[in-house]
């Protein structure tokens, strides 16, 4: 009689290619240290988990953390067996290392449960604290939410991305760690704050692991307010057309049809139609002659379909007639004349 087999087993880095989903708590004990490329266990870790992962890890200062946690954190690397004799030994971070690579991973906040002389267990939530029942402060108002690295509205969970959020609030002092950023259902913490002036602040967070495709929503808090107005961004969503039809091309400050004037700012205007929900300034293409223009606009498309978008026009652009297309998901657009003045 044949033994009924078990499940399969697959390596560790194998995990997110796995369909296993997510889970609300998960149990990372023992592993770390054991594991080549750590950061990168610690997101896929991240990603597996919809609630709470707890991590237990060796580290290297378990009796003297207290004297250095506010250093920067560091990790000692072991190329053979210097770490109890087993070549399968490969990191020991600090104390401080861990939570950090913890919270770099992609987890909103991590709390210290336990340490010994030479271990450390964390609980590593991806959820946020839940509000004050009584917000203190007044609502942030999210204004623009953007991939940091095109300015578009589109992410990849294949990339390493990164957000940045565009908010106005009334205080005149704020640090990263009163931010509650949420994308999904995930919390995310801030990396970055800079105030732009006239109460706008802008701030840079690392794009949450474990997200599905589709609409997402992006959402703002301080630790003691409520949550800002909802943004959507577009993740891992094809970027596709069947048609695409400009209807008129113009200088974007005259409004003059069928040309564009050179000057130290021009824009060209156009009007189109059959471009995807999550098109954005960088997977719409525009092209006037054999220049590309850099998108600085995209409006909401109209009661006809249609959506305005600007180009920024080149100031050594070549003068003369030129052709006007646009591109996008591979497809262009019936090409258009226009004078170039």
């Amino acid at each position: 009689m044949s033994q009924p087999r078990g499940p399969p087993r697959i390596d560790f880095f194998e995990l997110p290619g796995a369909g296993l989903g997510t889970f609300d708590f998960v149990l990372f004990l023992g592993v770390l240290y054991h594991l080549r490329h750590p950061l990168l266990a610690l997101e896929i870790v991240c990603g597996l988990t919809a609630a709470v992962a707890i991590v237990e890890s060796f580290i290297t200062d378990g009796d003297s953390w207290q004297n250095h946690l506010e250093d920067i954190p560091t990790m000692e690397f072991y190329e053979t067996d210097e770490l109890g004799g087993q070549l399968d030994n490969w990191v020991g971070p600090t104390l401080g290392c861990l939570l950090a690579m913890c919270r770099a991973a992609g987890f909103a906040r991590v709390e210290l449960l336990h340490t010994e002389p030479q271990r450390a267990t964390l609980a590593c939530y991806r959820k946020w604290e839940p509000p004050l029942p009584k917000a203190t402060v007044p609502t942030p108002e999210l204004i623009a939410v953007m991939n940091n690295r095109n300015y578009g509205i589109n992410f990849s969970t294949r990339k390493e991305e990164y957000i940045s959020c565009w908010f106005r609030c009334s205080r005149a002092n704020l640090e990263r760690e009163e931010l509650r950023l949420e994308v999904g259902e995930f919390g995310v913490p801030a990396l970055y704050i800079r105030a732009e002036g006239g109460g706008v602040w802008l701030a840079n967070f690392r794009f949450p692991p474990g997200l599905t495709s589709g609409w997402q929503p992006v959402r703002l808090r301080l630790a003691d307010s409520g949550f800002s107005n909802s943004v959507r961004i577009a993740v891992d969503m094809p970027v596709e057309a069947d048609e695409l039809v400009v209807e008129g091309v113009c200088d974007g400050l005259t409004w003059t049809p069928g040309e564009v004037e050179v000057r130290e700012r021009g824009f060209v205007s156009c009007w189109v139609k059959g471009l995807g929900e999550n098109c954005d300034r960088s997977n719409v293409r525009l092209y006037l002659g054999g220049a590309r223009l850099r998108v600085e606009y995209i409006g909401e498309p109209g009661v006809n379909g249609f959506r305005q978008i600007n180009g920024l026009l080149p100031g050594d652009i070549a003068k003369g007639e030129a052709v006007f297309r646009v591109e996008f998901g591979g497809i262009g657009s019936e090409p258009l004349r226009v004078e170039v003045k």
